[in-house]
């Protein structure tokens, strides 16, 4: 009861941001907490380096501050916030093009949710859930940015076309096709026991 208490009387994040620009600084604190981990999960998937995923995630965090004036009162912050890390991303992706930087890739909160698996009993079944979900998350990170991160903001995110279309200077029906395309690359790039792809297209 008390969470749900808690729960109904949390600000939203407009609220959050009008505080800020109002002159109450530290509550911005509130929106990196909340944050913070998408955010970084993003970072780790363009720089496969848990450090360098750290360093780029405050960036953007401190950029986002600085610029929050700047914000569209009719955009969600998550959407615009998302928009930065994507171009800090592409940033550090151009200057490091001469580098070569791999390292082993670990989804540490969103990978494609859980729900979308149908329900397992035994045990056999549930260590091919385990198995299928690790091969799709590697999957997922062979595919280009231009096409993983669409996805990752419908299925793990649970954005709208449309503002997945903003995020990405796109139309609605281009945003449509592209998730599309990449589910059906995923779907070639990975064996499912299920025989279903996951997320699954809908």
């Amino acid at each position: 009861m008390n969470r749900r208490r808690l729960a109904a009387v949390e600000p939203s994040d407009e609220e959050i941001v009008a505080r800020v620009l109002a002159g109450a600084t530290q509550e911005y604190a509130w929106l990196v907490r909340k944050y913070e981990r998408p955010i970084y999960n993003l970072m780790y998937r363009v720089t496969a380096h848990e450090q360098e995923a750290a360093d780029l995630a405050q960036e953007v965090f401190v950029q986002s501050f600085a610029k929050l004036q700047t914000l569209d009162n009719h955009q969600p912050y998550f959407n615009w916030l998302y928009t930065i890390a994507l171009n800090k991303g592409r940033d550090w992706k151009r200057a490091l093009r001469n580098r070569s930087h791999h390292t082993p890739w670990r989804e540490t909160d969103h990978a494609p949710r859980k729900d979308h698996f149908q329900d397992l009993s035994s045990q056999e079944q549930a260590i091919q859930q385990q198995q299928y979900q690790e091969q799709l998350q590697r999957a997922l990170l062979t595919l280009p940015a231009e096409k993983r991160e669409p996805l990752i903001l419908r299925y793990s995110y649970e954005l709208s076309i449309r503002e997945i279309a903003e995020i990405f200077s796109l139309s609605e029906s281009a945003t449509k096709m592209r998730i599309k395309r990449s589910l059906e690359q995923l779907r070639s790039l990975v064996e499912n026991p299920f025989n279903q792809v996951s997320p699954h297209e809908q």
